[in-house]
């Protein structure tokens, strides 16, 4: 596996992951539809794909850094550590489980206090399964820290398959009996466990006993006083898609399940285009800033931003101007109406449009976990959560769900203006007039590249008339040219080298 580039094997597992966890999307759309148990659904999984997986990718996040720090000439010690921080997480998941647990009315009527109560009752009812994986979902964060310190990505971009698959299997047992749905759900997170903790013994984590010394008192304590500001930022981005929801429920029954279809659609988008560069980037990064290369650090940063944005915005235009096209293929079927087909394609056009601005915020970001300043991410939460209530409030009078989305996008904007800001006192973060210049042409191209396929478009609709297959590949030759004619025009104008950007990529492995 080590003769493939990270980026690669990262890619495959995510295309797994992500296909995996589109069938349980289609699985949903198909039987359930837009429907009050397809809210509920979605209700119910904010408790773990959020509130939960919050926590699970802070302890990620922090395990990278401490481990590169303290271990990383050590496993037997980094190994010793990672068990230990295991036991200390699986105590605290009990606690929050049980809290969870009596207050699942009151958590839902915050997630959602406009909803019916067909809604909040199946989400409480769903959601007593799911308050009991904690302790998997915490365990899994600190295995995903230990599988990205050994450098295993492929098995980094798995690590949702087997929920995922469960997740599918479990929608279709639900549609007879909801019974079958709660069971299968637990037993679900319970397999994605023993599955991955099996593989970590195999890459050299060893069960131990254990007696805490005062050194690992102090790595524990170091981690704790790391993940708590980082902790408190992410339960604040929490809050902020709770929010979301919260807005959502108030539009009329399926508004919630289209604009998460949508959703999960342009979450695909970000996984596989900016998720593995951001993966592999991190780790790297963290290894600059302990190396005390601060002028390498900043450099690597920019052209992480740089080229992860020359790649995805040919992707995010084609997904842009056929975003009705694209819904139309993945969900038109069983229960999904034209009404499902308008919610989420205008769904996917909006969200699509915020995975650029939320990719170079989450990079940027990763300079401050790297030099374990998780301060300023909190402040950042802060302001980015403050300007989507904002947006949320005025937006969603005037455009409805679609301001919801609108003020996601403008929030992230404003959260990397402040990280730009804040840079620029304190690492002598600069952006050179050169630098201006080339993103000032990208802009542009795009910009009259969209309109250019769009116009384009709208003369030739009626070659989506033909089947599936077809409007496919017809899908996959204009994302080509797309392609052609940007990096074509880029090259023309000396905005970017081919050559620099393969030696980037090869300084990823």
């Amino acid at each position: 596996m080590k003769k493939f580039s990270p980026i690669i094997l990262l890619i495959v597992g995510l295309i797994f992951t992500k296909g995996s966890s589109f069938l349980e999307n289609l699985i949903l759309a198909s039987v359930y539809g837009t429907s009050a148990l397809s809210d509920s659904f979605i209700l119910a999984l904010t408790l773990p794909n959020t509130f939960f997986a919050v926590i699970s990718v802070a302890v990620a996040q922090c395990y990278v850094p401490i481990y590169q720090k303290r271990f990383s000439n050590n496993f037997d010690l980094g190994n010793r550590f990672t068990i230990i921080l295991m036991f200390c997480l699986a105590i605290v998941s009990v606690f929050v489980s049980v809290l969870i647990y009596f207050f699942i009315p009151s958590f839902v009527k915050i997630l959602a206090p406009s909803a019916s109560i067909e809604v909040t009752n199946l989400a409480c009812y769903i959601m007593k399964s799911l308050c009991w994986v904690s302790v998997i979902v915490f365990e899994m964060g600190v295995l995903q820290g230990f599988f990205q310190v050994r450098k295993n990505f492929l098995i980094v971009g798995m690590i949702s398959v087997p929920i995922n698959i469960g997740l599918s299997v479990s929608l279709i047992i639900g549609s007879v009996n909801l019974v079958f749905l709660n069971i299968g759900i637990f037993i679900t997170y319970l397999i994605q466990f023993i599955f991955f903790m099996f593989l970590a013994m195999k890459k050299g984590l060893v069960l131990q006993c254990f007696k805490i010394t005062e050194y690992d008192f102090n790595v524990l304590k170091e981690f704790f006083l790391l993940i708590l500001p980082l902790l408190f930022g992410g339960l604040i981005s929490d809050l902020s898609v709770i929010i979301d929801k919260a807005f959502a429920t108030s539009f009329a029954i399926g508004v919630l399940s289209g604009m998460d279809y949508g959703n999960k659609v342009s979450g695909i988008i970000y996984a596989l285009v900016s998720v593995p560069v951001i993966t592999v980037f991190y780790p790297i990064l963290s290894k600059y800033v302990n190396q005390n290369k601060k002028i390498e650090s900043i450099n690597f940063l920019k052209k992480t931003i740089f080229y992860t944005m020359l790649v995805s915005i040919p992707i995010l235009i084609t997904v842009i101007v056929f975003s009705s096209e694209i819904s139309h293929i993945l969900f038109f079927r069983g229960k999904f109406d034209n009404n499902s087909l308008i919610i989420t394609s205008t769904s996917l056009l909006l969200y699509t449009l915020s995975i650029l601005p939320m990719t170079i915020r989450n990079i940027i970001e990763k300079m401050y976990l790297s030099n374990s300043n998780t301060s300023i991410v909190m402040k950042n939460a802060i302001i980015t959560l403050l300007c989507n209530i904002i947006g949320n409030y005025f937006l969603s009078k005037i455009y409805g769900y679609k301001g919801l989305i609108l003020a996601t996008t403008l929030s992230f904007i404003v959260s990397i203006v402040f990280l730009l800001q804040d840079m620029t006192k304190r690492y002598d973060f600069k952006i050179y007039t050169n630098e201006i210049k080339k993103i000032t042409i990208i802009i542009s191209e795009t910009l009259c590249l969209l309109l250019l396929v769009q116009l384009f478009f709208n003369n030739t609709k009626y070659i989506f008339d033909y089947n599936v297959i077809i409007n496919i590949l017809i899908l996959v030759l204009i994302y080509f040219v797309i392609n052609i004619i940007f990096f074509g025009t880029l090259k023309m104008l000396k905005v970017f080298s081919v050559k620099k950007m393969m030696h980037f990529f090869k300084e990823l492995r």
